[in-house]
């Protein structure tokens, strides 16, 4: 499965992830 994915696709979801990763506990966290 991973390797039909094309690498631009790979690094657009690994950069989304990246950027994601980070909010998820401040989304976790009560306000």
């Amino acid at each position: 499965m991973l390797s039909i994915i094309p690498l631009p696709f790979m690094l657009l979801i690994e950069g989304l992830t990246s950027s994601i990763v980070p909010v998820l506990p401040l989304l976790n966290s009560p306000t």
